[in-house]
């Protein structure tokens, strides 16, 4: 058994000494070892595939993963070790931990739009879905701070803060940014293609 800072499927994209994010890879059929995890963390699915999961305690399971799925793993009761395998399409997650399991932000934030979807909320965080169209647009909205973003499907987007010129985001599935302060802006898909994202506000 392995720290998962030592699984190397798991590769570390950004730390900055409150959440660590790891970029996810496992070829179909191709077990990760069995690592531990000891603290509280969210996932996205960036691709679909059928998972195996085995866990040190000889739990075992299968589950049907969608792209832009979201999942979260609590050590509330302890560091869980455990060790997965996709099957006929191979595995990609971007997975955020909650570094010593620390109060990040507020379990207060804005409410957001209607085009926001809300598809995960607990103690420790709140997931959004947002899909945009080419050419369409959010309303203004607020991003709270320690909050995580996700490209499921990527392409050319602009964020243009309330009151300040566009920035340009060009991404891939898979990408990830971390803002830590709050923001007003709106959203605008430049692409030719639909484009996805998942948000994650850690509380």
């Amino acid at each position: 058994m392995i720290p998962v800072s030592k699984e190397p499927s798991h590769h570390i994209r950004f730390d900055n000494g409150r959440v660590r994010v790891y970029n996810v890879r496992v070829p179909a059929g191709k077990w990760t070892e069995f690592h531990e995890h000891t603290w509280d963390n969210f996932f996205v699915f960036i691709i679909p595939t059928t998972q195996d999961y085995e866990f040190s305690d000889g739990r075992k399971g299968t589950r049907e993963v969608k792209a832009g799925d979201v999942g979260f793993s609590s050590t509330a009761t302890g560091p869980y070790t455990h060790r997965v395998t996709p099957r006929s399409e191979p595995l990609h997650v971007i997975d955020i931990e909650i570094l010593n399991n620390a109060k990040l932000g507020s379990d207060s934030a804005a409410k957001r739009p209607e085009s926001f979807k809300i598809v995960l909320e607990n103690l420790r965080g709140r997931a959004y879905d947002l899909l945009l169209k080419p050419g369409q647009s959010t309303s203004l909205f607020t991003r709270a701070p320690n909050t995580g973003i996700f490209v499921v499907l990527g392409g050319r987007v602009s964020e243009t803060p309330e009151g300040k010129a566009p920035r340009l985001w060009d991404s891939e599935p898979g990408d990830f940014r971390w803002s830590d302060l709050p923001e007003r802006l709106t959203l605008t898909n430049n692409s030719p293609q639909d484009e996805r994202f998942v948000e994650i506000e850690l509380f």
